[in-house]
């Protein structure tokens, strides 16, 4: 889909979180669950760490992870990616 230079951050983040991530990964619930159990596996693998990261932790975390990234270098992109993040998170929480 082709960017709208007119759109807010939130709408901008509601259509590629809507239509194109969907499709690209598939539901929130399950891709971020998917990433989850990676990172679990990396921690024990790596630190004989076992955790249970969730997929509600993996929304927090790339939230985080974004805005450690716009601290260095303010951008639109981390801005739109921290929404879509969010509304992952809320529909993980059935919010």
């Amino acid at each position: 889909m082709k960017k709208n230079k007119n759109e807010s951050i939130c709408q901008e983040a509601q259509r590629i979180q809507g239509a194109d991530r969907q499709q690209d990964y598939g539901s929130p619930k399950k891709n971020l669950s998917e990433i989850g159990a990676s990172w679990e596996w990396y921690f024990k693998t790596n630190n004989g760490v076992d955790i249970s990261i969730k997929a509600r932790d993996v929304a927090h975390m790339m939230i985080l992870m974004k805005i450690a990234r716009n601290v260095h270098k303010p951008k639109r992109d981390n801005w739109v990616d921290i929404a879509g993040y969010s509304q992952c998170g809320g529909k993980i929480d059935n919010i």
